[in-house]
């Protein structure tokens, strides 16, 4: 794994936590092109696509993160994801 790439996730990460979702997508974007075999870089940008309100894209990137590494807890995002995607529902209906 690129040292690198651990940096630009955890920045990501962190800019998640200032509620700084463009910017998290910006460097979860950079982390996957430094190491793309790495799911949690799937997981902030799936993160990040969400809070943008890109459900759709979140989706492919949430079930990148879970192809690489199978975990219940990113199924249940994919799955919330699809539903608000197809459904169109209120901001207030997604929480993390």
């Amino acid at each position: 794994r690129s040292i690198a790439a651990v940096i630009f996730n955890n920045r990501a990460q962190i800019a998640l936590t200032m509620d700084k979702p463009h910017w998290a997508a910006f460097d979860a974007n950079h982390s996957i092109l430094l190491n793309p075999k790495w799911d949690k870089s799937y997981y902030t940008l799936g993160k990040s696509l969400a809070n943008l309100w890109f459900h759709s894209d979140a989706k492919k990137a949430f079930s990148s993160s879970n192809t690489l590494v199978s975990n219940n807890g990113v199924v249940h995002l994919i799955q919330r994801c699809e539903k608000i995607a197809d459904a169109n529902d209120s901001p207030e209906d997604f929480l993390y």
